[in-house]
């Protein structure tokens, strides 16, 4: 889904109270729109309004990214990316940052030079930058913030080998806690949706174990990647019963399986680096 910018509606100083008052049931919504637009947004920071009457606002994912990493951080401005786990069945892979009011925002673009133009959509401001953020330069800053929230996460001191894999290792597990427990009849909960949650947790516990030896050579880690790599494939056949039954919504199964293979080309190349440098 793309959220397009319309040219002929743009107008700045744009006040919170012409957006109007915003109920859990409409927050819900827009929400879902934004996870649909940021998963391809290099050039926008799309912000919702998130709550009745006291000008909260927020923006999620990569646009949460932009302005923190292109907006704020440049300003010298602290500004925290927080996890969004009071909501259970709508939730951000990245995360959230909220501000009061849409002002703010103009502002610290408009000082940072990225400022274009602004429109209201369906009670979304969506601001639009001078340029769009390149592949390279989107993943370098969602690579710096897996780094620093696996930091704030972790309990157990463990050098992470893959930051970006962690991330989205992560990201599917509570994916699949979400849909398996509460989007699945009971009899397929109970059987197809346990099978491929505990085989995530598997991986991820792996992945852990691998983590705790540190950053040995590459190819001595090469038994754990090829561990991972059996198992991750174990969920992809999960997967594909799944679909086949059609237990899962078309969306859900793409959205998915997508990360799914993603995980595997990860590992793939994990596992092509060690056996490379065991040749030598």
């Amino acid at each position: 889904m793309t959220m397009k910018v319309d040219e002929k509606n743009e107008t700045k100083n744009r006040s919170f109270e012409e957006i109007g008052r915003i109920e859990r049931k409409e927050y819900d919504r827009l929400k879902r729109r934004a996870i649909k637009f940021e998963s391809n947004n290099r050039k926008y920071i799309l912000v919702i309004p998130c709550d009745g009457e006291m000008g909260w606002c927020e923006m999620s994912e990569h646009s949460a990214l932009i302005y923190k990493y292109m907006v704020c951080l440049p300003l010298g401005v602290p500004v925290t990316m927080t996890d969004d786990f009071d909501s259970f069945y709508i939730q951000y892979d990245i995360g959230r940052i909220r501000t009061r009011g849409f002002d703010v925002v103009r502002s610290r673009l408009e000082k940072v030079g990225l400022y274009k133009k602004e429109q209201i959509k369906d009670k979304c401001m969506i601001f639009e930058l001078k340029k769009a953020l390149t592949e390279e330069e989107l993943d370098r800053i969602k690579n710096e913030e897996s780094i620093r929230q696996l930091a704030v996460n972790s309990i157990v001191k463990v050098d992470f080998i893959d930051p970006a894999l962690y991330q989205k290792l992560i990201e599917v597990s509570t994916r699949l806690h979400r849909i398996c427990y509460r989007r699945m009849d009971k009899l397929s909960s109970a059987t197809n949706g346990e099978r491929m949650v505990n085989i995530m947790d598997e991986v991820i516990r792996t992945y852990y174990k691998m983590a705790e030896c540190g950053r040995n050579r590459p190819e001595d880690l090469l038994p754990y990647w090829r561990e991972m790599r059996q198992t991750i494939h174990q969920l992809l056949i999960e997967l594909q019963i799944v679909a086949g039954l059609k237990l899962w919504t078309r969306e859900n199964c793409m959205k998915v399986g997508e990360n799914v293979l993603d995980i595997e080309k990860r590992i793939d190349r994990q596992i092509k680096r060690g056996t490379d440098r065991s040749r030598k």
